[in-house]
């Protein structure tokens, strides 16, 4: 057997939420998101954003309904054929976190 290449510290959850990033005060849609964790998400589409690039990440939980998102920072790790990876920022404010751990938490995952 070989050897994990297995980098992730958080358990990954899938998800279909839209999500809107702002990079440089451009907002950038996709129209959903593949998983989620408390390190990161991956987001689906073709992404234009460069490797290193800081953002702010909203999670549209509600469709359109005004308040219901969660909203975090993040750097772009990863573009390829699957798509955006973002890994949140470390340093996340406590209401941002806790804003992430419920959203997983209510989605079965801790």
């Amino acid at each position: 057997m070989e050897p994990s290449t297995e980098k992730r510290r958080s358990h990954r959850i899938p998800i279909s939420y839209q999500v809107k990033l702002v990079v440089a005060d451009q907002i950038i849609a996709f129209r959903s998101a593949l998983d989620l964790s408390m390190g990161g998400i991956l987001l689906g589409g073709n992404g234009q954003i460069p490797v290193g690039t800081e953002c702010g990440v909203a999670i549209l939980l509600g469709g359109n309904e005004p308040g219901r998102r969660v909203v975090t920072r993040g750097t772009v790790v990863r573009v390829d054929g699957r798509g955006t990876a973002i890994a949140f920022n470390r340093d996340l404010d406590p209401s941002g976190e806790e804003s992430l751990r419920l959203l997983i938490g209510s989605l079965g995952q801790d």
